[in-house]
């Protein structure tokens, strides 16, 4: 994405990945802010795990707390200056705090300043996001997890979801 022109910022709140992270995007000019994106911007318990798939705000796994920086999709949003007419494409991995940066509260934020969402899902109710981003004006697709990427299935706990508007 660096390498066409996009401004890339991450947001990455799990301390052990920030020193990988920081070295491969901002070698690229890109930036990464290390928060975790949520509901409200007040310091999060996160819980990192050695495995880092398995960290979350939510999954209480084995590992250690670590108090961590909370950022609003709002703030998020503020620290990304993309170039004029580039759109803004939000890619969610958000290890179960998905519900939070999907609320109704930031359903103005998908209305009018996000062009398109990539998002892996966790206790993934795929149908609801999709509900409510066509509600935001988005088309969206939804797949199962895996490789090749099954069909979606409501019953399964983790998918794709990929949206777009115009």
């Amino acid at each position: 994405a660096l390498e066409r022109g996009c401004t890339v910022t991450c947001f990455e709140p799990h301390p052990d990945n920030l020193p990988t992270l920081r070295a491969n995007v901002e070698r690229h000019g890109g930036k990464v802010v290390p928060a975790a994106v949520g509901l409200d911007g007040m310091p999060r318990t996160f819980y990192a795990t050695p495995r880092t798939a398995s960290a979350s705000l939510y999954h209480k796994a084995d590992g250690r707390r670590v108090k961590v920086r909370g950022a609003t999709l709002d703030f998020a949003l503020g620290e990304v200056t993309p170039r004029p007419n580039q759109p803004v494409v939000v890619k969610i991995d958000a290890e179960g705090a998905e519900i939070e940066i999907l609320s109704l509260g930031n359903a103005p934020l998908f209305r009018e300043s996000i062009h398109a969402v990539l998002m892996e899902g966790h206790n993934y109710a795929g149908h609801v996001y999709r509900d409510y981003l066509e509600r935001c004006g988005f088309e969206v697709e939804l797949r199962g997890g895996g490789v090749p990427q099954p069909d979606y299935d409501e019953s399964f706990g983790g998918g794709m979801l990929y949206a777009r508007r115009e």
